[in-house]
């Protein structure tokens, strides 16, 4: 339900850091490792009744504690890429680059995925032979799990404790903020 009709998605990474400066002046800058998605979803102008129904579905969500899973609506992201593709062998969490196999084309550059065994999005940013580099690194390690570049998912919760709903005369147009639920 939350899938359909969806106009448009936008995703931005946050990456949170913890920054301090020495009593020299020397900055240092940290990762927390915790990066995730903003999603802001936009669906498409539909009459009342059915956007009724859909925000029904994220009132439902109970605000920011509820969650769901949403299948990125990106088809198309790897359009020279077929095969079932796997990692080959294990990668560590914090790891950025994994060795695959099963495939037939390339990932496109920018395009997601995510793994069999979670699911974190990940964001391919060089992908060349059978070597896959990608960002952010891995948050828990992966044993020969299959990549799911087709359709991938990513758990959300809700941004925001409020849901408004403007009903127009005949058609309605529904907007939420979700942000990626981290396991």
């Amino acid at each position: 339900m939350i899938e359909s009709k969806i106009s448009s998605v936008q995703l931005t990474s946050v990456d949170p850091s913890s920054q301090t400066v020495s009593r020299s002046g020397r900055r240092y800058s940290r990762s927390l490792m915790r990066q995730y998605w903003r999603v802001s979803v936009t669906w498409v102008k539909m009459k009342n009744r059915e956007a009724q129904a859909l925000y029904a579905k994220l009132v439902s969500m109970q605000g920011m504690h509820g969650e769901s899973v949403l299948s990125l609506p990106l088809v198309g992201e790897h359009p020279a890429l077929s095969g079932t593709i796997a990692v080959d062998g294990v990668a560590m969490a914090g790891e950025s680059k994994i060795t695959i196999n099963g495939f037939e084309g390339a990932f496109s550059v920018g395009g997601v995925f995510n793994f069999s065994g979670h699911n974190k999005l990940y964001m391919v940013v060089e992908h060349q032979g059978g070597l896959l580099t990608f960002a952010p690194p891995l948050r828990k390690a992966v044993n020969n799990d299959t990549i799911n570049y087709a359709a991938p998912t990513i758990k959300l919760h809700r941004t925001k404790e409020d849901m408004g709903w403007k009903q127009d005369r005949v058609n309605s147009q529904l907007t939420d903020e979700f942000e990626e639920v981290l396991e």
